[in-house]
């Protein structure tokens, strides 16, 4: 019954991204067996709109693909925004996260996730608050284990998981 609540919240979620982010890709990412929030890409590569790993890769041949990654919690109206980069094969690094986008006209879709959330009451945190110590029940955790994902083996690790 939980795994179905999940899913059609996830779907409420991502039809209201998709209607903020068109003509983006949404991709829903949620993990409900071993997460506590809800995972979406958004695609900032304009002319991808597909997730299917054969048309990723084939682009990433040419080209650096960008996506903007939106957490949001279940248990309470908080988000948290990072950025990715899977650089074209043979460039660099499988992937590169940052805090911040990575190009100048990417600043524009962050101020509209951040509208996004205004406009849903949720607080967009950021990597320090995730960090933050919160009692769960009577155990110690961050806040990112409380209220994204409980899945983690080391309930500090934030910086392995975002």
């Amino acid at each position: 019954m939980r795994k179905q609540h999940m899913a059609k919240e996830s779907l409420w979620w991502h039809d209201r991204l998709q209607e903020d982010f068109d003509p983006l890709l949404v991709v829903d990412n949620s993990d409900f067996d071993r997460s506590s929030g809800k995972t979406f890409y958004v695609t900032l590569n304009k002319h991808l709109q597909t997730f299917e790993t054969e048309v990723v890769n084939q682009l990433q041949q040419t080209e650096n693909l960008y996506y903007m990654v939106i957490l949001i919690s279940e248990s309470k109206p908080l988000s948290f925004v990072s950025f990715v980069q899977y650089p074209r094969t043979g460039s660099g690094p499988d992937l590169v996260t940052s805090d911040r986008p990575f190009l100048p006209e990417h600043h524009r879709l962050e101020d509209r996730y951040d509208a996004f959330a205004r406009q849903y009451r949720l607080k967009r945190l950021r990597r320090k608050a995730l960090k933050r110590p919160v009692l769960m029940g009577l155990k110690l955790v961050s806040l990112y284990y409380k209220h994204f994902n409980q899945a983690m083996e080391n309930p500090f690790n934030v910086d392995e998981h975002v």
